[in-house]
């Protein structure tokens, strides 16, 4: 029963019409564990009289099967009684641009990780992955909805806050570059682009080099680096065509995909 729930404007009151009558789910595995009862039990007591959030690093069998029914307010998802299913991205829950806009852009603190030379760890960079997919998905609700400037300044916070020399860049700094041409910033998006196949030929060289023995062991990343330059060709000459940048792109990158062609034959 979700009647007891006030929703207000910090917690998504423009909302309200969307509420269901009750929120009905299925746990989608053989065994419940103790974590589950656990959360089962809190599900029961709590009567929507205390937010309810999931870590968004924890993965899908954490969250036992409740994931139609998150919102996206940053690291976290939260329990709400409005069913959205997974959004077009693949990541559960939906965006309330309102409410994840002012997490990112007012609330977070970035710990000095957008103002110093500070060393990342393994952990510190999966967290940072998982910021860059955020400020993307609110780029990406945000321009839905035709509020382009509110996109870029969402996109430049994620480069302010998240620098290369602290951060490398990974493959989701080519979802936020696709939300940059999004919205005719075709120059950032092509200079990201840039480095993106710079960094990610270089991978490619760098397995091609190897001898079959060490080879077999990287098969994995060498062909998401192949899929990430076949995506940017894709990119800058289908998605959001870029009449002198996208033609020049696709022939410098070329020769990984000739090469690969060659083999399979």
């Amino acid at each position: 029963d979700v009647e007891v729930l006030e929703l207000n404007p910090e917690n998504g009151a423009e909302e309200a019409d969307q509420v269901v009558d009750a929120i009905r789910w299925e746990i989608k595995k053989d065994y419940v564990l103790k974590n589950d009862l656990t959360i089962i039990d809190i599900l029961a007591a709590n009567k929507w009289e205390r937010p309810i959030y999931f870590a968004s690093t924890t993965g899908l069998s954490s969250y036992i099967g409740l994931e139609d029914y998150f919102r996206a307010e940053g690291m976290t998802y939260r329990l709400v009684p409005i069913k959205s299913g997974r959004s077009a991205d693949g990541n559960p829950g939906y965006v309330n641009s309102n409410i994840l806009y002012d997490r990112m852009m007012n609330d977070f603190q970035w710990g000095g990780v957008d103002e110093n030379h500070v060393y990342m760890d393994e952990t510190n960079r999966r967290m940072t992955m998982s910021l860059r997919i955020t400020f993307s998905r609110l780029a990406e609700q945000l321009i839905k909805e035709g509020k382009d400037e509110k996109a870029k300044e969402v996109l430049d916070k994620a480069f302010e806050v998240t620098p290369e020399h602290n951060v490398p860049y990974d493959v989701f700094v080519m979802y936020l570059a696709e939300n940059y041409y999004a919205i005719g910033e075709n120059e950032r998006g092509n200079e990201l682009v840039s480095r993106l196949a710079d960094i990610y030929s270089k991978e490619v060289d760098y397995y091609n080099r190897l001898k079959p023995k060490f080879a077999k062991s990287v098969t994995r990343d060498k062909q998401q680096a192949l899929a990430i330059l076949s995506r940017l060709i894709s990119i800058t000459n289908q998605m959001y065509p870029q009449e002198e940048f996208g033609p020049e792109l696709r022939e410098r990158l070329s020769v990984y995909f000739a090469g690969l062609n060659q083999q399979n034959r």
